[in-house]
Order: C-alpha cells, then structure tokens, then sequence
C-alpha cells in the first residue's frame, strides 16, 4: 500500500489525490442494495386497502377540480368578452367589420 498524501505538502492549486494500490473500489454495491429490500416490511392487505381508497378519494378530487377549472374559465372568458363588447362604441357594434377596420387602423398608425 502506497504512502498517504500529505496535503499540507501541496498548495491548494497543486493537490494531488491517489487511491491507495491493491484496492478496488465496486462501482455499484450490489449486496447493498439486495438486503435493504430484504429488509423493507411488507404492506399488509389493510394498509394497502386504505392506500387504494385514498388514491380513489384523490382521483375524484382531481377530476372535480379540472372540471372546476374548466367552468371557471369559460366564466372569466365569457366575462372579459362582455366588458370588452361593452367598451366597444355602439356604431361598432351594429358594424362589426367596421370595429375590426378601426382596430387595424389603429395598429398600423400606432406602429408606424
């Protein structure tokens, strides 16, 4: 086994890290990771019943809250498209080309 590296030997840009030779370290601890699964308890036919019932409890929620979302936002749409026809001067309003025309005309006087 090789000696080990004194750092204090090196400056803090110059620092050299050697493994030790004879020693190989396994890129992936396999039996590890094979008795922490065997460790791990297994669910018991209640716990997994209240997990499945909770899981369905959440699904109704999610689909109660996308059809929530969905109601909401055809409201606020509709809304902003009341206020914004509201806005519009009645002469526009019996002309719609004529609204649109205007609008155009306004872009084109606002950019240029």
């Amino acid at each position: 086994v090789d000696k080990a590296v004194d750092f204090k030997e090196f400056s803090s840009d110059e620092v050299m890290i050697r493994e030790p030779a004879g020693i190989e370290v396994p890129m992936e601890p396999v039996e590890i990771t094979k008795a922490l699964r065997l460790d791990i308890p297994r669910r018991d036919k209640n716990v997994t019943a209240r997990v499945s019932i909770i899981n369905s409890i959440n699904s109704s929620w999610v689909k109660a809250v996308k059809i929530f979302n969905i109601f909401f936002s055809f409201i606020v749409i509709t809304l902003l498209m009341i206020v914004v026809w509201m806005r519009i001067p009645n002469h526009y309003q019996t002309n719609p080309k004529q609204h649109l025309l205007s609008i155009r005309c306004w872009c084109w006087t606002s950019t240029v």
